[in-house]
């Protein structure tokens, strides 16, 4: 499963929009049915945010969905912060590796 690749940088006040992929042998796979959750964390494990996971078109574009956060991301705590995505599917439960994203303060306001 792929959303961001290695470390990203986010800049606290920008929309909060990842694409996704759920390709767990290397072909995507259809996530009709699907439950989809994810989190971000600061590295003590306190919570940032809960994103919502909105699904793809899944005949046209099989196994892609998007993560967001629908409110202002402000004050997101600078650093670092962590994030995985469990999806569970036909009763199967698959989490992706976890993904690291450095917070960074915007310049202009």
């Amino acid at each position: 499963m792929t959303c961001i690749n290695g470390k990203a940088t986010f800049k606290r006040g920008k929309t909060l929009s990842w694409p996704c992929l759920y390709a767990p042998s290397g072909t995507p796979v259809g996530l009709t049915g699907a439950t989809i959750a994810s989190q971000l964390r600061t590295a003590d494990g306190t919570l940032i945010a809960n994103l919502t996971a909105t699904l793809a078109n899944q005949t046209t574009s099989t196994g892609a969905f998007t993560l967001s956060y629908a409110s202002d991301t402000a004050d997101f705590p600078l650093g670092e912060a962590y994030f995985d995505v469990r999806i569970t599917l036909s009763g199967v439960i698959d989490y992706s590796d976890t993904g690291v994203v450095n917070i960074i303060d915007r310049v202009t306001v």
